[in-house]
């Protein structure tokens, strides 16, 4: 280990946290919500990816690697922290507001500033005020990851489709976490036109107290628009 600093800061930050963190709560009234928090989590996503693309930097890997390295010393801290808590990871799923993208553009950021030859402290602060301010905006407006919709049950023939909602209850989250067995969901038939659909992983979304909404772009109707014009041509 090289730079042993890093894991010494890991260390008492983690540690002062634990023991410090109820003290906050009862005598200062500190709260996870708390809007200080968000900044001061977004300042650590700047940090800690333009930090990791320099280390990449340092390892002579190539630019897309030195760019991924800038997003995993940013996010992969809590991948960990989901797994020890059995709980999904938060950037494995678009349900939640961005989080690793932020320090993949933060990372990017300082690959192109560097690329354009300017001086370490501004491809350092570029870097860092991308993902910062992007993190903050996804706070702020909800911005979130696309995802595809995905089809709901079909009940019959025609014109008949099934729309499905998870049925709430004290039935924990499993290895099925992400595919809800068929008793776990209650259906209701209505006559439609054409069949509707359902956000893919709703489910999910719904389980940790997610409705799922949010600011996405409609990636849905642009693949569908895309697709019908290629159809268009050869016909």
């Amino acid at each position: 280990m090289e730079e042993p600093e890093y894991l010494w800061i890991c260390v008492c930050s983690a540690a002062g946290a634990f023991l410090a963190w109820p003290h906050l709560e009862h005598h200062f009234g500190v709260t996870q919500s708390d809007t200080w928090m968000d900044y001061l989590d977004a300042l650590g996503v700047g940090a800690f990816c333009v930090i990791g693309v320099q280390n990449g930097i340092r390892a002579g890997v190539p630019c897309a690697a030195a760019v991924a390295c800038g997003m995993f010393t940013a996010t992969f801290g809590g991948v960990v922290r989901d797994v020890l808590m059995q709980r999904p990871v938060r950037i494995l799923h678009s349900y939640t507001d961005i989080y690793a993208t932020t320090a993949l553009a933060g990372a990017t950021t300082y690959m192109l500033v560097k690329m354009a030859g300017l001086p370490v402290a501004v491809r350092i602060v570029s870097g860092v005020a991308v993902a910062f301010g992007l993190r903050i905006a996804a706070v702020k407006y909800d911005l979130r990851l696309p995802t595809y919709a995905g089809p709901v049950l079909v009940h019959g023939v025609g014109t008949c489709s099934t729309t499905i909602s998870p049925v709430t209850g004290s039935k924990p989250a499993g290895p099925g976490f992400f595919k809800p067995k068929q008793d776990d969901l209650s259906s209701s038939v209505a006559s439609v036109n054409a069949a509707k659909h359902v956000p893919a992983g709703s489910f999910a979304a719904l389980a940790k107290g997610d409705a799922g909404d949010g600011v996405r772009p409609p990636l849905a109707e642009m693949t569908n628009a895309a697709v019908a014009s290629v159809a268009r041509l050869f016909r």
